[in-house]
């Protein structure tokens, strides 16, 4: 059993300019300094009822002060382990989220009021099974299949907008959103892991899914993040030195290859004429291709070196983490070049290298 209360103060502020070179506004999109709170309990129990069967089952319950909404959440799961080698499972949770603080707070100028201060948690049902397979005390193979079903997703209000808070990407809401928006993710992971031994481990992970989602006009779309696959390689070598073999010298990759993410093709002639007639520099998207297009697929290697010396009160880690080594930059998003008269896309490059000192009593 257990209770666990957020708190979030907020100072929010956005002007929006209405075209290119026009000063901003006197109105805000939405103005809020405030707080609220989001109280969450949970009761959990597991129930062994011989040998090979367990149940797991519980109650989560979370209340979110700003508009009073709460949700009650069953999860239960069975687990049979036959044997020592093989484990079947089963299991279903209900899950709920709230969304980031400013899209509660986003205003309509004509009647000067929150439009999306009611808006409900997002929720999914999840429907999980899985398979674990152990060879010896350190080689697993693990098969998980699941299928997840979310409901109240906040959407645009506006007809013809295809819009859902999944696919956010903007720093900012700026538009009237509902709870009729759905959503269904389902797939297949399948991973063979190597538990620590020799001073060295690893896993090999693959993933096929599918992430859609429905706007208000009934249609179901791809989502942005439905990259359809995912493949992972990891792994790590440890080497105890000093005298007494009490330090660690550390070394861990990984590579990940997986499918690029989802865009809406643009419609470069309405994009021009935002452009040029109206001095707005926003792309225009053929919405009723929404996420209908994809992106290459991306190979990203992350690499961490560290250093681990244990004192007599407290260890000392010396570390350089590379993450994204070799500096791929995945396309983000997509501008019109008013030069070129022509559509370029925008990469974000990941590439973030470090280095950390870190000590532990």
């Amino acid at each position: 059993v257990g209770v666990t209360y957020s708190e979030y103060f907020f100072d929010l502020r956005m002007r929006k300019s209405e075209a290119l070179n026009e000063p901003l506004p006197e109105h805000y999109l939405y103005e809020a300094d405030s707080h609220t709170g989001l109280l969450t309990a949970y009761l959990a129990n597991s129930w062994k009822w011989n040998r090979y069967f367990t149940f797991n089952f519980g109650l989560n319950v979370q209340y979110f002060s700003l508009n009073k909404d709460k949700n009650f959440e069953p999860r239960a799961a069975l687990q049979w382990e036959p044997n020592w080698k093989n484990t079947f499972s089963v299991g279903y949770g209900l899950h709920s989220k709230m969304e980031k603080m400013d899209v509660y707070f986003v205003k309509d100028i004509a009647t000067d009021r929150f439009v999306n201060k009611d808006l409900k948690l997002s929720k999914a049902h999840h429907l999980l099974a899985s398979y674990i397979h152990r060879f010896n005390d350190q080689l697993n193979f693990r098969a998980e299949a699941y299928y997840q079903r979310l409901f109240d997703l906040p959407i645009a209000v506006e007809a013809g907008d295809t819009y859902c808070i999944i696919n956010r990407v903007d720093y900012y809401v700026d538009r009237a959103l509902n709870n009729d928006g759905k959503g269904r993710n389902y797939g297949i992971d399948l991973s063979l892991e190597r538990y620590m031994q020799g001073g060295w481990y690893g896993m090999l992970n693959g993933s096929l899914y599918k992430a859609e989602f429905q706007a208000n006009d009934g249609v179901w779309y791809n989502s942005r993040y439905d990259r359809t696959f995912a493949v992972k390689v990891l792994g790590g070598k440890e080497w105890m030195l000093g005298k007494r073999k009490q330090n660690v010298l550390s070394v861990n990759a990984k590579f990940t290859l997986q499918g690029g993410l989802r865009y809406t093709p643009a419609d470069l002639e309405a994009t021009k004429e935002l452009y040029f007639n109206n001095h707005l520099p926003d792309v225009a998207y053929q919405l009723d291709k929404t996420f209908s297009e994809q992106h290459d697929p991306i190979g990203v290697v992350d690499l961490t070196v560290s250093y681990k010396i244990a004192g007599k009160h407290c260890d000392h880690t010396i570390a350089v983490e590379a993450l994204n080594l070799t500096g791929v930059a995945p396309p983000h998003s997509e501008t019109y070049n008013y030069r070129k008269d022509r559509m370029d896309k925008i990469d974000a490059s990941l590439s973030f290298p470090s280095i950390y000192y870190r000590i532990s009593f």
